[in-house]
């Protein structure tokens, strides 16, 4: 996909006057494949898809991907670059409206988008069952800058977002699943946006994202034993807590690792 097919070029500003559009996309989509790497979260991803439709898996993995990727395509809005970002190249919109918002004119660009591959399909059942996943994945875009709330709220006046358990069990959506995949892309789309935004402005390249080395690991687990192994020898009430703290160490430990060869 080239932002050019939604007549981006290099005259939108993302956040300051030497930060375009295009560079601000670019830099959030990398970080959202190094957050990914870096979380082993590429395969899980792709379990959460194919376990809501795995004959489509590549176009609902692109439209994933592209509601972090063009999160901010209605910065186009060209009402916002003139009275936002004061942008010269845009000048003459400056009393053009009264709305800069660009959020939930990004989402709606998203579903513009996406509505002509998904009206190509032939299927009409998977046709609909991918409007209302697109609405969904769409609803992160228009929230992005907040908090989730309602999706009930989300576009009123669509059908998508008035019968939201309904399309789950019409399309047979997983729920459990469905709602893990929509917090990944909403926590996965936030925190790009904002490694994107901190590099950019700030200067601070991120490449740490907390996360604890084989090394690290051990280090930790030495200090809890020698910790522990600071106290008495627990008698009477203590030894029985002693012993229940143990036993459920060790059955977390074991389902720790089942989830861990599930994953593999």
């Amino acid at each position: 996909m080239l932002l050019s097919d939604f007549g981006i070029d290099e005259r939108y500003l993302a956040h300051t006057p030497d930060e375009t559009l295009i560079a601000h996309s670019n830099l959030t989509l990398e970080y959202f494949h190094k957050i990914s790497s870096a979380k082993n979260l590429n395969k899980i991803i792709e379990r959460l898809l194919k376990k809501i439709d795995s004959q489509n898996f590549e176009l609902l993995y692109e439209m994933f991907e592209h509601a972090i990727y063009l999160h901010d395509i209605g910065k186009t809005n060209r009402y916002f670059q003139a009275k936002k970002m004061n942008n010269v190249h845009f000048k003459k919109f400056a009393d053009s409206s009264d709305s800069s918002d660009h959020s939930f004119f990004s989402s709606q660009k998203f579903i513009d988008y996406y509505k002509e591959k998904i009206d190509a399909m032939s299927d009409r059942k998977t046709k609909e069952k991918f409007r209302f996943l697109l609405y969904a994945f769409s609803y992160h875009q228009a929230k992005h800058h907040g908090s989730l709330g309602e999706f009930e709220e989300y576009r009123k006046k669509d059908d998508f977002s008035k019968n939201y358990w309904e399309y789950l069990d019409r399309f047979e959506i997983p729920q459990f699943e469905f709602y893990i995949l929509n917090k990944l892309l909403f926590s996965l789309l936030v925190s790009s946006d904002y490694y994107a935004t901190s590099e950019y402005m700030a200067k601070l390249k991120t490449d740490d994202f907390g996360l604890f080395s084989h090394d690290d690991k051990i280090k930790l687990r030495d200090k809890f034993d020698t910790f522990k192994n600071s106290f008495p020898t627990p008698i009477g009430i203590n030894k029985l807590r002693a012993e229940m703290f143990e036993e459920a160490f060790f059955i977390s430990k074991r389902r720790l690792e089942a989830v861990k060869r599930l994953h593999r």
